[in-house]
């Protein structure tokens, strides 16, 4: 799993057993490969490519991500492995258009590995008329049921819940995607626990356009095209201090999740957005809601746990796309299979 947030691929060995109580599921084991800079700038890069240099990416991502796998099953003395499940990294998303793209090459993959690669989980959604997202939200209803939101908080903010039986979900705003875009322009990766932020001061300005931006009134699936597109022009208009744009940002990533969470509701939140403690502060303050955190395998590896239930389910020919979330005709079980 590669976020848009480009902190690394994330990589989980995981168990699922299912039973007559429902679907259980083990992390054995768990790991975030950063990414180098010259695949950090390959992946930031790609969106402006051109298609011979985005095809060649395609396949050197897949191989690179086959590698990755590969010295994982090695140094955690994997014995037994049925599928590889892998979400790739989003370059285009445009459902609209009826087209999304992620890249990392499932055969290319599957050849570096040996072993089956389920991938591009999106694109079937997508041509079907579906926004092609969130697909996590499935992953909620089978294991997390038991609270009334579950909110992930990567390099865009969204959730899902349960209401009269229907899983229901909505990306909610840019998070880490923006906060990251400014602390890597000083030379840091990320606002360790928000530090940064937490000295600044609100730009009340900034923050009314954030919060009355027309992209909250068209937007259901959310890319980093919308970034380009909607933020940062909007906030580079104001000449701000790094901690005074990470403190109007937080404000505005904390208010816009707040809206959408009732007061005293249990939120299981996960996510690195979770490890941002003022943002978790002022989340908490101005919801009302009871935001909880787990463990930090499950905050850290959540959506590559989902992906592969995604990949056991595809696998089964069972349906691992909601209608009820992606607003396409009807649920569906989408995915490609390559074999090595």
């Amino acid at each position: 799993m590669s976020g848009t947030s480009l902190d690394g691929v994330d990589m989980v060995y995981v168990c699922f057993e299912e039973t007559d109580s429902g679907v259980g599921y083990d992390i054995i084991h768990g790991k975030t490969m950063p990414y180098d800079e010259t695949w950090q700038t390959r992946l930031q890069q790609a969106y402006y490519t051109d298609a011979a240099s985005l095809s060649k990416l395609h396949v050197d991502y897949g191989f690179y991500l086959g590698d990755l796998v590969r010295s994982f099953i090695t140094e955690n003395r994997i014995k037994t492995l049925d599928f590889i499940a892998s979400h790739g990294h989003t370059v285009f998303h445009q459902p609209k258009e009826r087209y999304t793209l992620q890249i990392g090459h499932g055969a290319a993959i599957a050849q570096s590995s040996g072993h089956v690669v389920v991938c591009d989980f999106r694109a079937q959604d997508v041509i079907r008329g579906g926004e092609g997202a969130p697909l996590v939200p499935l992953g909620d209803a089978y294991l997390f049921s038991d609270y009334d939101y579950c909110l992930n908080i990567g390099g865009f903010a969204n959730y899902s819940y349960a209401e009269k039986g229907v899983r229901l979900a909505k990306d909610l705003c840019p998070a880490n995607i923006l906060l990251n875009h400014y602390t890597r322009q000083q030379g840091l990766p990320y606002d360790d626990g928000g530090r940064l932020a937490r000295e600044g001061r609100i730009n009340t300005e900034l923050l009314q356009a954030l919060n009355t931006s027309d992209f909250y009134k068209n937007t259901m699936s959310m890319a980093y095209e919308h970034i380009e597109a909607y933020f940062l022009p909007l906030i580079e208009q104001y000449d701000l201090a790094l901690e005074d744009a990470l403190r109007t940002l937080v404000e505005h990533i904390a208010g816009i999740i707040a809206r959408a969470l009732k007061p005293n509701a249990s939120v299981l939140t996960t996510g690195g957005g979770a490890y941002n403690a003022f943002l978790i502060e002022r989340l908490q303050q101005l919801s009302g809601a009871d935001i909880i955190l787990p463990s930090p395998v499950l905050i850290d590896y959540k959506e590559a746990l989902i992906f592969a239930l995604l990949g056991w389910l595809r696998l089964q020919n069972r349906v691992n796309i909601l209608s009820s979330v992606t607003h396409v005709n009807e649920d569906h079980s989408s995915g490609l299979v390559y074999y090595p």
